[in-house]
């Protein structure tokens, strides 16, 4: 079961980086890894504001959805190296999430 698990995140990992490169328009695997921090840096920027999201590629889950949208934008601007005006320039849409997640969540 643990193994069906791993294999499925680890679908999930390659299939978000696949399109967080197509969003950054690069076509060549050098940067992968250098994007895949990104990816990670930015689950836990929108982790540590918002509890309670899974970054689910395949969940047509509001939240799910939503923090995906972030985290593709969030890995944008890290790679133009911006990361310090996210929090402000996302402040509204990271309120919406939080407030989806407390609305979920119950």
């Amino acid at each position: 079961m643990h193994s069906q698990q791993s294999q499925e995140q680890s679908r999930q990992d390659r299939e978000l980086l696949r399109r967080v490169k197509q969003r950054l328009k690069v076509t060549y695997d050098e940067s992968d890894e250098e994007i895949g921090y990104y990816i990670q840096d930015g689950k836990a920027f929108i982790n540590a504001r918002t509890d309670g999201v899974r970054f689910d590629l395949s969940s047509d889950d509001t939240v799910e959805v939503l923090a995906i949208s972030m985290l593709m934008n969030y890995v944008r601007y890290a790679w133009n190296g911006t990361t310090m005006f996210f929090g402000t320039d996302y402040l509204y849409d990271i309120l919406t999430l939080q407030l989806e997640v407390a609305m979920r969540d119950g």
